[in-house]
């Protein structure tokens, strides 16, 4: 019973990522507990308990006398979380290249081919990615490193963020390109932790420099929008 409790629990908190990642729930909006109950069809305690559960995590925020929302994280902390990540993930690419077997080789090969096949502007990429970064974390089996759980945690919010520049990159000119997965398997083919560390610590770089580019064109396209619009309102 108690292990059936808690995989109920964590599949609440699962289709809770998963909604905000689609953008079903968002940023800024405010979360009742019967409205998500009735929506998932469970009870009101599994719903308040992952309410609790993301707020520890900080992607939820409780406001007294107004509510619990989903939490708006500002460009500078988007930034700091691929910092967080190329900081941790070179932790457990090193790892994986100590132990990882043929099989899993192959099965990361195929992860990372998937990915990168995938145009940067579908949003399918990110959720390939997302399965890529989290099969990495698993295969290392650095559990008892409480920092490194965080990661899927990270992950998540950088998905759903990436899932709105996706959304944006519509509205700019500028394709933006992403890193290649492969290198990242290449080099953990080569069981050397320190080559494989750095792969993904420059892998994640790039990502984040990417990132920085879309939020930078995003700004200049709203930017020159809006000057249109004062535009053309000053006309008579």
């Amino acid at each position: 019973m108690a292990i059936n409790a808690k995989s109920k629990k964590n599949d609440v908190y699962s289709r809770f990522i998963a909604d905000i990642a689609c953008g079903q729930i968002r940023p800024g909006e405010r979360l009742g507990e019967e409205s998500l109950a009735s929506r998932w069809n469970v009870s009101r305690g599994a719903v308040r308990e992952t309410l609790f559960r993301l707020e520890q995590d900080g992607i939820l925020v409780r406001k007294p006398k107004a509510g619990t929302f989903v939490r708006k994280v500002d460009e500078q902390e988007l930034l700091e979380i691929y910092d967080s990540r190329a900081a941790l993930e070179s932790i457990v690419a090193a790892k994986v290249a100590e132990i990882i077997s043929e099989e899993q080789l192959d099965e990361l090969r195929q992860l990372a081919e998937q990915t990168d096949s995938i145009p940067d502007e579908n949003i399918d990429r990110d959720q390939k990615d997302f399965e890529f970064h989290m099969r990495l974390c698993e295969i290392s089996g650095l559990k008892h490193i409480p920092t490194l759980l965080r990661i899927g945690h990270l992950h998540s919010i950088c998905y759903r963020y990436n899932h709105q520049l996706a959304l944006l990159r519509g509205f700019t000119n500028e394709p933006v390109h992403r890193p290649d997965h492969r290198d990242i398997v290449k080099a953990i083919r080569k069981h050397n932790p320190d080559l494989a560390s750095n792969v993904i610590h420059k892998h994640l770089i790039e990502a984040r420099k990417g990132c920085e580019k879309d939020i930078k064109l995003i700004k200049s396209q709203l930017n020159s929008s809006i000057e249109f619009i004062k535009a053309g309102f000053g006309r008579e």
